[in-house]
């Protein structure tokens, strides 16, 4: 089994701060970016499993990347899991503990 241990989605449609991908030398991935994006590339690489991990502290995009991995869960033979690193803010603590 492989499994891709660090990956990122971003919805350019989504009100999260993505300046970062307006560099003139990330005009290639400057766009959406999902699990129908990556799946493919998974497959031709072999991978049954990749980990999500969060770009932001921000906890609407948290709620946004949970939802998104359940649809994507749900709608593709690959098991996508969400990583939240240890150093979020208490808020993202208490949210992710109950």
């Amino acid at each position: 089994m492989i499994i891709d241990a660090h990956h990122h989605f971003w919805d350019r449609s989504q009100p999260f701060e993505y300046g970062w991908l307006d560099t003139p030398e990330l005009t290639a991935i400057n766009k959406t970016f999902l699990p129908a994006d990556l799946e493919p590339q998974l497959k031709e690489c072999g991978v049954s499993q990749s980990i999500f991990v969060q770009t932001q502290h921000n906890l609407e995009e948290a709620r946004w990347v949970l939802a998104i991995r359940i649809v994507a869960s749900s709608a593709s033979s690959f098991t996508f899991s969400t990583s939240f690193v240890s150093f979020f803010s208490t808020s993202f603590v208490s949210f992710f503990s109950s």
